[in-house]
Formats: structure tokens, C-alpha cells, sequence
């Protein structure tokens, strides 16, 4: 989870302190210092 984007992405939205298990850091910590550039918001037309 902690090396994967497309979840912290969405994750930091919700809950950004949230401390990522293993790691220490926080789910933003994890998206500022991850690929988060790479991740794209999708937004489909209903």
C-alpha cells in the first residue's frame, strides 16, 4: 500500500494523518514523497 500511489492518492483525500503501518510516515508524508505526480483524477461523465 505504502509504495502505491493510485491508493494514497485517494487515501490522503479522506484521511491524511493516517500512519501508514510498517512505515511510520503519514499517508501524506507517503503521497509527497511517492509518485503521486503519475496519478490522475478520473472523472466519467454519468
Amino acid at each position: 500500500m505504502a509504495e502505491r500511489a493510485f491508493v494514497l492518492v485517494p487515501l490522503a483525500e479522506v484521511a491524511p494523518d493516517l500512519v501508514i503501518p510498517g512505515t511510520g510516515r503519514s499517508v501524506r508524508d507517503g503521497v509527497r514523497l511517492g509518485r503521486a505526480k503519475k496519478v490522475r483524477r478520473w472523472n466519467p461523465v454519468l
